[in-house]
């Protein structure tokens, strides 16, 4: 995938910033509650990217577990070189997702 210096920092970042991302989401649902009105379609569009962003978290927590965050191409056989590849596939594609619900989110605000 990348090339990263300090995986620790990189696990500890992924975490923090979905622990945010639930709390503002959850915060939104929660005033929407106490102010007891019905959610619309950019609390729908927030709730799926966080959904989306959980999925890329988990995704690049389990390439970090499984060693093709700090691993070199050049070192890799066929078949890691495919999964590192495929990774990075996933977290475009994941990512690109999140961007779009999170505009559209606030479109529609």
């Amino acid at each position: 995938m990348a090339y990263v210096a300090d995986q620790k920092s990189l696990l500890i970042t992924a975490i923090t910033m979905l622990v945010a991302a639930k709390v503002s989401v959850g915060l939104r649902y929660w005033v929407r509650y106490r102010q007891r009105t019905s959610l619309n379609a950019d609390d729908w569009c927030a709730l799926a990217a966080g959904v989306v962003f959980l999925a890329n978290n988990v995704t690049m927590c389990w390439a970090i577990s499984e060693g093709y965050m700090d691993a070199d191409p050049a070192t890799l056989n066929l078949a890691q070189l495919e999964i590192s590849l495929k990774l990075v596939f996933i977290g475009i594609f994941l990512m690109s997702n999140i961007l779009t619900f999170c505009r559209f989110s606030v479109l529609l605000f």
